[in-house]
Order: C-alpha cells, then structure tokens, then sequence
C-alpha cells in the first residue's frame, strides 16, 4: 500500500484494529509519504516501470541488488494472472458468504427472497463488492470461473452476464475469453463489458479528458474504465449496476 499521508488513528465506530496492525499480520508492505499525484502521472504517461517495494529494520539496502531485482521482472505482459485468481468452481453468490447486502448496525445479511433477474458473472479477478452491488440492485448471481466456456455459461440459464475486471494482461486472457465473450454477444443478451466497435463513449475522465466508459449502439452491452464497485464515496456508481439488472428480462 502506497499512501502520501501517515495512517492516523482509526476514525470510523465499526473498526476493530489500527491498519497497520492488520497489515503486519497479513505480512504486507505500506510506504506513506510518497507524492502519489506525481507517481500517477509518471505511470499514465510512461506506463507501469518495474519497482522493488522493499523494508530494512537497519535502514541499510543493497540498491545494486535491489535495482537488479526491478531489471529482471518480466512484468505483465503476456501474463495470464486471471485463471490464478479466479474462483475454481461456480457457486451461486450468497451461500456460505459473507452476506449479499449491508446495512448500518446489522453488517451483511440475506438479500430477501423473491423473484429476481439471474446474473451470470464472469471471475476474471472479480472482488465481492461486484457481486453485492449486483444483487443490491436486485439481480441474483451466480459466479463462474475465468475460463468457463459459452456452454457453462448457457446452462445456467442466465437473464444477464457480467463480466468482471482483473490482473494481468487483457490479450493473455483475452485468448480464451473473447471467443465465449463473442458468442454471448449473438445471445442478445444483455452484457456488462467494453468492445472496439460500434461503440459510443459514455464517460470521460475530467482530469485528462481520455475515455472512461463505453457502450454497443447496436447490441445491449456496456462497460466503464474504472471499478464501479469500489464505492469510493455514497454509492457512486451504483446506478450502473442498477441500468445492467434494469435491462434484464425476467
């Protein structure tokens, strides 16, 4: 974890230890007081460089080595880092979890019974939060592995297919899963991803101007350049959960 401000205390009545104690337990590396802007920018405009996150108690680093670490990382392209990742069987989302929906002073619960739309998602590296807001917005889901075939997804009868973002390079993953991602396109059914053609932008970043949502003219599919269930405020990107459930027919 890279941050420019020191972690204070814990400011919020629901947290049970300080971040850095839940990092050190978990053997994770944080550095603070790094300008974080001007990383951003040096990535956006260079692209991802090699690094070496490394910690000393002495404060003592042998740079030579340290440098050559960073050289001889052959870094992600190529790399097929979302069938790692991936749950290895499907399941439908909600059994033996956590819970589908939370609410303030009562944690994760049941989403409630009832008839809803199905949602087949698609695990490229998916996190949960994906799989809540979905069901927030009144779908159920069930989760498939990365490499799951057209059929697989098929047999599950689905209203709707989601397709999840995830590590590694795109054309890696992309070998096995854009021909089942193109044949659920000839489904007509209504599909959660981004696709070079017969597209018209949606959303744009305000601080550089460059794409950061699209969607098919002529087919029902969309996608955005960012992670919608990151919640970064008070649901803000909720509603592109809820126009995905919306466009299903039960």
């Amino acid at each position: 974890m890279i941050v420019r401000q020191d972690v204070t205390e814990p400011s919020n009545f629901r947290a049970v230890e300080r971040l850095d104690g839940w990092m050190k337990r978990h053997a994770r590396i944080g550095l603070s007081g790094i300008d974080t802007r001007a990383l951003t920018r040096r990535i956006r405009a260079g692209g991802a460089p090699n690094g070496v996150v490394a910690h000393s108690a002495s404060g003592e680093f042998d740079l030579d080595a340290l440098l050559e670490m960073a050289r001889a990382w052959p870094g992600l392209e190529g790399m097929d880092l979302a069938k790692t990742v991936s749950t290895e069987t499907h399941y439908a989302w909600g059994e033996a979890r956590e819970g589908d929906v939370w609410r303030l002073g009562f944690g994760y619960g049941a989403a409630g019974e009832g008839e809803r739309p199905h949602v087949v998602a698609i695990d490229y590296g998916s996190k949960h939060n994906i799989f809540r807001n979905l069901v927030k917005a009144g779908a159920k889901v069930t989760v498939l592995p990365a490499q799951a075939t057209f059929d697989d997804v098929m047999a599950q009868n689905p209203d709707g297919i989601f397709l999840s973002n995830g590590p590694g390079d795109p054309a890696a993953t992309g070998e096995y899963a854009v021909p089942v991602i193109r044949q659920l396109l000839d489904t007509g059914k209504p599909l959660f991803e981004s696709l070079p053609a017969n597209v018209r932008e949606t959303h744009v970043s305000l601080f550089d101007g460059s794409n950061a949502g699209l969607e098919l003219t002529d087919r029902p599919a969309f996608s955005v350049q960012y992670h919608p269930e990151a919640s970064p405020g008070p649901q803000d990107s909720l509603y592109l959960f809820e126009k995905f459930v919306g466009s299903l027919n039960l």
